[in-house]
């Protein structure tokens, strides 16, 4: 719980501040807050040992290698597909509000399925880099995370757009054109969130067996 609070008031900073100084990027904001709100979900969940610096590692390497995927392919194709009304009207650059959107909900993702991965690895007796590839254990646990995660960050995302939604459907638009404009920022936050946990499988194996983290002597104390 405390965690939660930590992080909360953390959000809660950064909005205060970045809406006293008009002048400050939210991207840059943003960008700082997510290594606070890493550092202090981390720390509170594995303490300060060697699980954390891997975790933390992963997670910024995660994220990073996700972002430029994910903006990468939203500028290449021309945002085509993507309704972004609904943000349009603030006064912030909406690429800015994208970015710190995808930042928050990508973060929460790969630290979710970073921990869950470690916290099993670190249950194992072997740490090859071959026997954890191999290892089904480790994939179904993946497999579990990212679905309950997907599931609950589509939820969360599309919650918010339920006003607005029943509010088009009200003035008489399309099925279609109402779900597409309400619901497109909800699907590209949850297909970024699933590209992160993804690639947060491998990466956290890889350095698990690389640095062989999972030692008996590394592993955190109960």
């Amino acid at each position: 719980m405390l965690p939660f609070f930590v992080n909360g008031s953390l959000l809660v900073l950064m909005v205060v501040i970045c809406s006293a100084y008009p002048s400050l990027s939210l991207s840059f904001a943003s960008s700082i807050m997510t290594l606070f709100f890493i550092f202090v979900s981390l720390f509170f969940i594995d303490g300060i040992n060697q699980k954390f610096i891997s975790d933390f590692s992963v997670s910024i390497v995660t994220i990073l290698i996700s972002l430029s995927l994910i903006f990468f392919t939203i500028i290449s194709t021309n945002e085509k597909g993507l309704f972004l009304q609904s943000i349009s009207f603030l006064s912030r650059p909406v690429f800015e509000i994208l970015y710190s959107q995808i930042l928050l909900g990508v973060s929460a993702g790969v630290i979710e399925t970073s921990t869950t991965i470690s916290t099993y690895i670190f249950s194992e007796k072997e740490f090859s880099k071959e026997h954890l590839f191999r290892q089904e254990g480790v994939t179904n646990v993946a497999y579990k995370t990212i679905s309950t995660m997907s599931v609950t960050l589509f939820i969360s995302y599309a919650v918010m757009s339920v006003p607005s939604l029943v509010l088009y459907l009200e003035n008489n638009n399309s099925v279609n054109y109402s779900v597409s404009v309400n619901l497109s920022m909800a699907i590209t936050e949850t297909i970024s969130s699933i590209l992160a946990m993804l690639l947060t499988v491998p990466i956290t194996i890889y350095f698990h067996a690389k640095f062989g983290l999972n030692k008996e002597s590394s592993r955190p104390k109960l």
